[in-house]
């Protein structure tokens, strides 16, 4: 019998790799923070404003609802719109 001829051990590192078909991306979830823009635009800017004008016209602000967010842009007050309508109870 000849003897077989044997092929040579290549380490795994330099084997070449073998590529897989790109998965389907999942569904895209639709994006959560717009269920949160409605709360924002009418609870949240409307009330923030009302104590940023009372502000301008020299009331106290302090007592007003929302008066924290007087200074702070849309972004402010849809993020944390989010936080306190969109967040489980734990």
């Amino acid at each position: 019998m000849a003897p077989q001829a044997k092929t040579p051990l290549v380490p795994l590192a330099l084997a070449p790799l073998q590529r897989r078909p790109p998965a389907d991306p999942p569904p895209a979830a639709p994006p959560q923070t717009a269920r949160y823009r409605p709360d924002a635009f009418t609870v949240y800017w409307p009330l923030s404003r009302l104590a940023s004008l009372a502000e301008a016209a020299g009331l106290p602000v302090a007592s007003f609802p929302l008066s924290y967010y007087r200074h702070c842009s849309f972004y402010t007050l849809r993020t944390d719109a989010r936080d306190r309508f969109g967040t489980p109870l734990e």
